[in-house]
């Protein structure tokens, strides 16, 4: 806009037949003149072209300021579950890990064990975790009969614990105590877990399939339940779930590569789920932390750290804020892409 103002001054000038040299120092003055004041609209026109840009790919930008945010970026720290899955979790089998039980035993535990109100009949899922959901829509969920178990407390899943548990009452009248959560937390209050049952889980991880391990022990005699009641459990099986890579993130991908983004993903799926995944993509891995690991790690440690590694697996949305921190305190311009409220929550802190 200066320079075309500029240039109708000069050429203005040279109609008026005033001298050369004369005009071209005027045109000068003038666009010196007017630069500085011009700046904001013309950085704002810029800025808002950008959010038409991204409007069209179905972005809404609420802050024109983070349009050159994102073209400052050199890395993008981005979650795995519907970023670079498709995000439509699907449970797809129940597997014992225990004798005396069967799929439906697991399943049946699997749905006590959610926050569910499944007392009345009438199961609402709305507002539950997407696992929960993909559980209750199960085909024989509905042939459970767990409305004729009463729920006599619930603690629920918290990122700390990565568990839920439930006391129930069946209606033989037995009380017991159901866990279910990340199969890591889950085995380690279990006793007397056989290998062929830790065989199991390795292999659905290799798999790259998401999975919930169900847990229980008797509990008459207890009316409530506490964290520290979650121990001396009985692994019952695993709940397994799929979620498919987006094939368009694999393209989105080389994108960035060769804008020359480095791509971090900070998941709260196992280790080896993430790795799995980011293989099928075609991401390198260029080595992977999981959240114990982080916890472990001074902050200047984990500044190296997060340099070199590319995959942040079992982290919770604290550990994600925290990760984001020591990378900009590196220097680094870091872009999140996440999915769900814990994730808005990460960015929030960070």
């Amino acid at each position: 806009m200066a320079i075309g103002l500029t240039t109708l001054i000069f050429v203005a000038n040279l109609l008026l037949q005033r001298p050369l040299l004369e005009s071209l120092l005027f045109s000068l003055a003038i666009a010196v003149g007017i630069t500085p004041q011009l700046l904001p609209a013309v950085v704002s026109t810029s800025l808002a072209t950008g959010t038409r840009e991204l409007a069209k790919r179905k972005v809404l930008v609420k802050r024109l300021v983070s349009i050159e945010d994102l073209g400052d970026m050199d890395v993008l720290v981005t979650d795995k579950t519907g970023t670079l899955t498709e995000g439509k979790i699907s449970f797809t089998t129940a597997l014992p890990a225990a004798p005396h039980v069967d799929a439906d035993d697991v399943l049946r535990f699997g749905l006590l064990a959610t926050e569910v109100d499944y007392s009345t009949g009438a199961v609402s899922t709305v507002g539950q975790n997407p696992l929960d959901v993909a559980v209750w829509a199960a085909p024989d969920a509905a042939a459970s009969r767990v409305s004729a178990y009463a729920r006599l407390d619930v603690i629920p899943f918290d990122h700390e614990r990565r568990m839920t548990s439930v006391l129930v009452r069946d209606p033989e009248g037995a009380v017991t105590l159901v866990t279910k959560g990340s199969p890591e937390e889950v085995l380690q209050v279990c006793r007397d877990v056989a290998p062929s049952a830790r065989h199991l889980l390795d292999e659905q991880y290799a798999k790259g399939s998401r999975v919930v391990a169900v847990a229980t022990r008797s509990a008459d005699g207890l009316t409530g339940i506490r964290p520290a009641d979650e121990t001396d459990l009985t692994l019952a099986g695993f709940l397994i779930f799929l979620d498919r890579p987006k094939q368009s993130a694999r393209v989105s991908l080389k994108r960035l590569e060769t804008l020359g983004i480095s791509v971090k993903i900070a998941t709260g799926d196992n280790a080896r789920v993430a790795e799995k995944v980011c293989g099928d993509l075609g991401l390198e891995s260029g080595g992977t932390l999981t959240g114990g690991e982080i916890d472990a790690l001074t902050d200047a440690d984990l500044a190296v750290r997060a340099e070199e590694a590319s995959i942040f697996a079992r982290v919770s949305p604290e550990q994600k804020s925290r990760l984001i921190h020591v990378l900009r305190a590196n220097g680094r311009a870091v872009g999140f892409l996440g999915d769900g409220v814990n994730d808005a929550l990460a960015l929030h802190g960070a």
